[in-house]
């Protein structure tokens, strides 16, 4: 699939213009191909080497593929993050900044924002909790290298 473009984060951007997901997509190629073309993008990612840590937006691409495969995803993607540094990697690249201003505010207001309602429904908070004390412990890591300062994450 695509085999000009190296990266699974830039065929799957790609993938969302092109395509017809739900709130994404401009339809512009029909809905067969697009099906076939998710199925192959899916395929890769499956067979692609264990090191995603190229990839630009990791956390997206997991959790993308993981929808789109529904529990066999989310069980690959559990095996996969079972490497600390691409856990953490993970991690990171879920965080995000919003920033907010308002009439009479003298500063922008920056919050920091991370999905861990949702990856607790979709992987359980036992398991996320688990691999966060996991990383930590086994890499002598801080929890502050690895997820943005703000986030809360339950102890």
């Amino acid at each position: 699939m695509l085999p000009h473009i190296e990266h699974l984060s830039a065929q799957l951007a790609l993938l969302r213009i092109v395509g017809h997901g739900e709130n994404e997509g401009h339809k512009l190629i029909p809905e067969e191909k697009f099906e076939s073309l998710q199925q192959q993008w899916c395929d890769r990612v499956v067979t692609a080497s264990t090191d995603l840590s190229d990839e630009r937006d990791l956390g997206k691409l997991l959790l993308r593929f993981a929808e789109i495969r529904g529990d066999d995803g989310f069980a690959h993607v559990r095996g996969r993050l079972d490497d600390n540094g691409l856990f953490a990697q993970f991690l990171e690249s879920l965080a995000s900044e919003s920033h907010r201003f308002a009439m009479g505010d003298v500063a922008v207001r920056t919050q920091l924002e991370f999905p861990w309602d949702y990856l607790c429904s979709r992987f359980g908070e036992e398991y996320m909790i688990e691999r966060i004390t996991d990383l930590l412990e086994r890499t002598s890591m801080r929890l502050l290298d690895h997820v943005p300062t703000g986030v809360a994450v339950p102890r």
